[in-house]
């Protein structure tokens, strides 16, 4: 999405093979022409990830910091054991000697419960604004002026579990942001901040996000945001944009409401 044709570069037949598989779905020809002749198209909320240095990427799932990007790391040396590899690394991790507090700061746009939802991308720039690339509205606004906003808020850590999600599921087993739809515009931030918190809370925590009970656990909060600003005190603290390490400390973060277009069978209560 960095060139110059990135609206036309996107237009590919694109599918993930585990994660078809993982949903029972058969790739195969006759299914894939099903797909086309029944299917829908459906908006989908796309973001772009940027850090101190200017390196940016786009994405449409999540980005993971603290003790849930290391966990999914670390995890990757136990991939032949197949789902599994996630429930070992983070028994390590909570167990064994991981680390598990990370000092930082989060710094993220107010959303009010009874605002609109935000315009859609290609209803708030021309087609030439857009054929650049996706553009910030949210985060060039504040820095353009300069001055703080009551519109932001700062939370400080240390921080436990910060894992921001642009959809409901990070998984088919791991509902993370219950409310979250695909095309709403914004991101929900999943997180335990404060002081110490136990490795037996994480331990409920996680075994709480199959069925997204995990918002029950004490201390656990689902922050609803369309832009935000992670910073990891730690340079060396690891970030997974979309599952892939990304460079921080800072990463600033925005949402382009419905810029990605997806074509799949309509949803069953339809």
């Amino acid at each position: 999405m960095t060139r110059k044709d990135w609206q036309q570069a996107i237009l590919q037949p694109l599918g993930v093979p585990s994660l078809l598989s993982r949903a029972g779905e058969r790739f195969d020809a006759l299914n894939a022409a099903y797909s086309l002749a029944k299917g829908q198209v459906q908006e989908l909320d796309l973001f772009t990830a940027t850090n101190g240095d200017g390196k940016i990427m786009h994405g449409f799932l999540s980005l993971e910091w603290a003790f849930i990007a290391d966990m999914d790391i670390k995890s990757e040396r136990y991939r032949f054991f197949g789902d599994m590899r996630f429930l070992i690394a983070s028994t390590l991790q909570i167990f064994g000697f991981g680390q598990t507090s990370f000092p930082g700061r989060l710094r993220y746009l107010v959303a009010k419960d009874d605002e609109t939802l935000p315009a859609k991308y290609h209803d708030t720039f021309s087609s030439a604004e857009a054929s650049v690339k996706p553009q910030f509205v949210c985060l060039d606004k504040e820095e353009a002026t300069g001055e703080k906003s009551d519109e932001w808020k700062e939370m400080d850590g240390p921080f436990y579990m910060f894992w921001s999600m642009n959809v409901s599921h990070a998984a088919a087993d791991a509902l993370i942001a219950p409310p979250a739809d695909i095309s709403d515009g914004y991101f929900y931030l999943m997180l335990v901040s404060g002081e110490s918190y136990s490795r037996m809370g994480l331990a409920k925590l996680m075994m709480g996000i199959e069925d997204g009970s995990h918002l029950d656990v004490d201390r656990v909060q689902l922050i609803r945001t369309r832009a935000f600003t992670v910073r990891a005190s730690n340079a060396d603290d690891l970030m997974c944009v979309d599952g892939e390490l990304f460079p921080g400390p800072e990463v600033k973060i925005e949402v382009h409401r419905a810029l990605g277009r997806v074509l799949c069978l309509p949803a069953k209560n339809n």
